[in-house]
């Protein structure tokens, strides 16, 4: 089989006609120069897509301008009965007539233009089917018919071949029989159907849908090809026109040229570099001659940071750390890596001198010295014991992964700065190809089948079935060995399997990696295949592994909203005037009051420790120092808690040994020496590999290859074998165990490890990130606090349950949250002292982006001294009428002297008083912000608003209105005697199983009547309410319509009800179906 580079283009005739519709067209590369080209062609295409917001689609094209460019070296054939010649000869006029012979000519002339650019290489592409595919009516799936009466046809491919065949002979063209491949196999037919419906989001049975009227789109054998265009036309003919397509091959060297050995990554560039002239005058005195610069540079930053780090060091320790220094960077220089550790400490560093907070490292570099030296991260690898050889090793090839952390707004910059010094066409993100999952696939599949007979029955039958399947389930077969319930599914509806089986696992769609850049020496778009996304982000058309393979290499630049927080915690300290140390200053990470709250569990919203059972796990380890913190977080992750032999899981035994509650023994020295510092319990990949190295002799670079046991056991089994095989026997050698012995150190230790093991280097910089907003947290509440809830409230899907967890939160800690306040508040959430914060503007429903924009703007030229000064000076067409009267019942407006009852029935009339006042005022030529102070208006004012004032039921509900909250008393104080306690919270409802009957007291937040959409009731009213109970929790209450005509007028919104309902599982997401309405409130 011979590997053809090519692609199927969409065509226009002109790229700048936005309108035009694509046609396809095959290109395909004979040579490199022609992969170049094509590779141009694909990357101008994208540049200039068109979206079509329908399909939510970016579709490159190219047009004749660019052919004519980029055509050396390029077979052209054109394509199938979407390509210009076959879409030129069935075209209906405006009077839909089809004038067969002047559409011929129009694609003469389009056959014509393309042979003038490709020569020889341009082929009339014939295919061998039937298809005939007829206009039809959108909604109804009609088919339309001519002028004459007869049907529209848009594609009828054997007359397509005789016209081809025609055209062929009169301009001298050859043919070429290709297939038109959209699924392997004849018999998957109903497989590709499937996905077609899926696809659309329509049932199988929808006749009004895209679908191919004929099964013949397969990769149909040569006797079949020749045996169709024989009976069609003759023998002689298919025999040529098959025959072309080996000519074709012949035609195209071998495609060698693709994969480069050669690493395509930037020189680091010394000369321009502050330090370069101290660099020269190093280097003279060095004995290295004959170096590389950028390896001479890197040993000159290398030596130059250790005197500054680590030269007050005892010698004894200052010779041990040098060594691991000399011996780091000997490895990286013998796979010339230097340039990749420079360029990647020349980003951090650019980008904290930018003020940009980068986080203290992430991942296995934490083991790298030269890291901490370069500036890379913030770790001392000897002090936690991290090896350099789980980031690289003298036996691997490929490049270290380094990944970076910075604030969101660092990584914008830092992605902005690579590109602008190494090129924009020199940069590149790297793309995901995302598969088809069991859980998607079969909802998918069940939706479309109706399974149940109706839309309604199959969404439900959908969820019930994918719920039934763990998210773990990777492939059809895992789903069936993990869900005796899956099994019962598939046996009830066989379709199921049939096609679940095929579907899992099909690649799906192309996104861009979140964090994966590449930065290369070379301009990509000939380098590879580029993709231009909707925003303008441009991304190889590679996943990260393939990258690799041509010698791209992915950097990873993640953006983590926690040091957004720290950002915002340490401003806001300044803010209030108080002394705030920046998180380089933590260290030794001692503050035992930080410790001791997190040993109490106090850790909402602490870095990976904000869920139930990391808390819990903080109250069970009681961590004292970044060690005990790091064990955390590794013991932490689910796998740590399993064990499949039915035995105590590691967490567990960990846990038991620390607190006395088990006798900690080991079996061998090697395993203490190992795993001393754990208590015997294997939790860390570097661990592994010390136990290699300590039982079976193995030096580090070989035993590092334990971690990947998990990896070989899946893809490649045999080479699994061995490596048991190589460690028992080696340990019986080395450590003189019996056989038995050495692989009971495989079986207790190993092997269970491979299952949950984690990097330690990336647990010791998670404990980092967490110290650090613990600490925070501890000695600045208020400002950690307000910096944790203006980031989630700002993120474009905020979590409600987590906005309310923080608030909880931060009451627990003494911290009163105020209601919005038109002078005090910003936009989200403001700290105003150390016991106080104060909600966001935005926060207020019915406040507007541009509304609190306007106020803000306004109020930064002073603060507003009246309500009557706030409605003059802000603009009365963004803060119109909703928004005061939503301001007032929030209590926005309280600091200005005005009752909410009276600002929220009056503001018009004093709007229209003071614009006339003012204008007034204007034609005197006095300063209106002089005259709006005196007493004269005051009282007026006060005239005009009155004093009246709601009751607290009314404010309070007025709160909960345009606050989602009660911030001025409880919700018993609006509904005293309401709530008895005996109704299910709803934030139990995650646990409930689908159709359990509850009895819930909540209020009705707002109300909706929509329309059923299918079923026996389709087009019947019923109700969809949002309910919150006393916790503040929220759902939806479905009340359908045979009860809704009954109680619709006791649904009222701000009222409560008692209900006893039943739990419905719709998509996922536990909500409330209405049986009986018991009371209201």
């Amino acid at each position: 089989v011979k590997y053809i580079p090519g692609c199927e283009a969409y065509f226009v005739n002109d790229i700048n006609n936005t309108k035009e519709k694509r046609r396809h067209l095959i290109l395909l590369a004979k040579n490199e120069t022609g992969y170049r080209n094509l590779l141009k062609l694909n990357y101008e295409g994208f540049i200039n897509f068109q979206y079509v917001p329908f399909l939510r689609k970016v579709f490159p094209r190219i047009d004749w301008n660019l052919l004519e460019q980029y055509h050396e070296g390029i077979i052209c054939l054109t394509a199938c009965s979407s390509g210009p010649l076959a879409r030129t000869m069935m075209v209906y006029g405006e009077d839909k007539t089809w004038d067969q012979e002047e559409c011929y000519v129009e694609a003469l002339k389009i056959a014509n233009r393309f042979k003038t650019i490709f020569g020889d290489d341009l082929y009339l592409e014939m295919q061998p089917h039937d298809l005939k595919v007829y206009q039809r009516v959108r909604k109804t799936g009609e088919v339309e018919n001519d002028a004459h009466g007869d049907p529209i046809v848009i594609v009828d491919q054997p007359y397509l071949n005789r016209k081809l065949v025609q055209m062929s002979e009169e301009l001298d063209i050859p043919l070429v029989a290709t297939c038109d491949v959209h699924y392997l196999n004849k018999e998957d037919a109903e497989i590709h159907d499937m996905l077609m419906a899926i696809n659309e989001k329509r049932p199988l049975s929808d006749t009004t849908r895209h679908r191919y009227e004929v099964e013949e789109f397969y990769m149909k054998t040569g006797g079949e090809v020749v045996s169709y265009f024989t009976e069609k036309f003759n023998r002689k003919l298919a025999i040529e026109i098959c025959n072309n397509t080996v000519e074709i091959a012949n035609k195209c060297e071998d495609s060698s040229y693709i994969d480069s050995s050669e690493i395509r990554f930037p020189k680091f560039d010394t000369e321009s570099e502050g330090d370069y002239p101290e660099f020269l005058e190093w280097n003279k005195k060095q004995k290295h001659n004959g170096k590389k610069e950028d390896q001479a540079f890197m040993r000159f930053r290398c030596v130059k940071a250790f005197k500054e780090k680590y030269g007050h060091l005892p010698k004894e320790k200052k010779e041990k750390y040098k060594q691991r220094m000399i011996d780091e960077v000997n490895v990286l220089e013998f796979h010339n890596f230097s340039s990749y550790m420079l360029i990647t400490s020349d980003f951090i560093l650019k980008a904290k001198e930018q003020g940009f907070r980068v986080g203290p490292g992430r991942g296995s570099v934490g083991g790298c010295f030269v890291g901490n030296l370069l500036g890379i991260h913030e770790v001392d690898p000897m002090q936690y014991g991290l090896l350099f050889e789980r980031f690289h090793n003298i036996e691997k090839t490929s490049y270290p992964d380094i990944d970076t952390d910075f604030s969101p707004a660092g990584r914008v910059w830092a992605e902005k700065y690579v590109t602008e010094k190494y090129g924009k066409n020199k940069v590149a993100h790297v793309s995901n190809l995302s598969t088809m999952t069991p859980k998607v696939v079969i909802k998918d599949v069940a939706r479309s089948l109706e399974l149940g007979g109706s839309k309604s029955e199959a969404f439900k039958i959908a969820n019930a079935i994918t719920d039934a399947i763990p998210a773990e389930a990777r492939s059809f077969d895992d789903a069936l060995k993990l869900s005796q319930k899956f099994r019962d599914f598939c046996a009830e509806y066989p379709d199921l399997e049939k096609f679940g089986r095929k579907l899992v696992g099909l690649e799906k769609t192309f996104s861009t990696h979140a964090a994966g850049i590449l930065i290369s020496d070379i301009d990509l778009s000939t380098y590879v295949p580029l993709r231009c996304d909707k925003d303008g982000t441009v991304s190889v058309q590679y996943e990260k592994n393939r990258c690799e393979d041509v010698g791209l290499i992915k950097m990873d630049f993640l953006g983590l909203e926690h040091l957004k927080v720290l950002d915002s915690t340490i401003e806001n300290v300044r803010v209030l005037g108080g002394d705030c140390p920046d998180t380089d200053e933590l260290k030794p990470f001692d503050d035992q009051g930080v410790w001791d709250m997190l040993s109490k569990g106090k850790a909402v919203s602490i870095f990976q420790m904000g869920s139930p059972h990391m808390r819990a796990l903080c109250k069970r380890i009681r961590p004292q120092n970044i060690e005990d913190f790091s064990l955390v977080n590794a013991l932490g992750r689910p796998s740590a808690g399993e064990n499949k032999t039915g035995g105590p899981t590691p967490r567990d035994t960990y846990i038991a040994r620390r607190d006395g509650n088990q006798e900690v023994t080991f079996k061998h020295p090697c395993i203490e020496r190992a795993l001393g510092t754990t208590l015997g319990v294997c939790v860390y990949e570097e661990q592994l590999a010390k136990l290699a190295k300590y039982a079976a002799g193995w030096d580090l670079n070989k035993a590092d290859g334990l971690r990947k046991f998990t990896k070989l056991k899946g893809k490649k089994p045999e080479l699994a074998k061995q490596l048991q095989e190589d460690f028992i026997n080696d340990t019986v050698k080395f450590s003189k165990l019996t056989k038995k012995e050495a692989t009971a150190i495989w079986d207790e230790i190993i092997e269970p490890f491979s299952g949950y093991g984690f990097n330690k280097a990336h647990g010791i910089f998670y404990s980092l990130n967490g110290y650090h907003t613990a600490y925070y947290k501890h000695h600045h509440p208020a400002a950690f606090m307000a910096a944790v809830l203006k980031s989630e409230i700002e993120k474009p899907s905020s979590n409600e349950e987590k906005i309310k967890l923080y608030k909880r939160e931060a009451g627990r800690m003494g911290i009163s949250i105020n209601a919005p306040d038109i002078n005090k508040s910003g936009e989200f959430f403001t700290v105003l002292d150390e016991k106080t914060i104060v909600m966001g503007l935005a926060a207020v429903k019915g406040v507007g982006v541009k509304a609190v924009q306007n106020i803000i703007e306004t109020r930064n030229e002073h603060l507003f001294v009246s309500f009557s000064d706030f409605l003059y000076r802000t603009r009365s067409r963004v803060v119109q009428k909703s928004v005061i009267q939503a301001l007032a019942k929030a209590g926005c407006l309280d600091s200005l002297g005005v009752t909410r009852k009276s600002a929220f029935d009056n503001y018009a009339n004093v709007r229209t008083k003071v614009n006339k006042y003012m204008e007034i005022v204007a034609i005197t030529g006095n300063d209106p912000w002089d005259l709006i102070l005196e007493c004269e208006w005051t009282e007026k004012e006060k005239k005009l608003l009155g004093n009246e004032e709601w009751d607290k039921q009314e404010i309070l509900k007025g709160e909960g209105e345009t606050l989602g909250d009660y911030i001025s008393g409880d919700i018993n104080d609006v509904y005293g005697g309401f709530f008895s306690n005996k109704g299910t919270p709803l934030k139990k409802l995650k646990k409930l199983a689908d159709g359990t009957p509850v009895r819930v007291e909540v209020i009705v937040e707002n109300v909706s009547q929509p329309r059923t959409k299918s079923g026996k009731n389709k087009g019947n009213v019923y109700g969809s309410c949002t309910v919150m109970d006393r916790n503040k929790d929220s759902t939806t209450l479905k009340i359908w319509s045979n009860s809704w005509k009954h109680v619709k007028e006791q649904i009222i919104v701000g009222k409560p009800i008692r209900a006893l309902c039943r739990v419905n599982i719709y998509k996922g997401n536990h909500m409330l179906v209405l049986s009986t309405l018991e009371q209201v409130g």
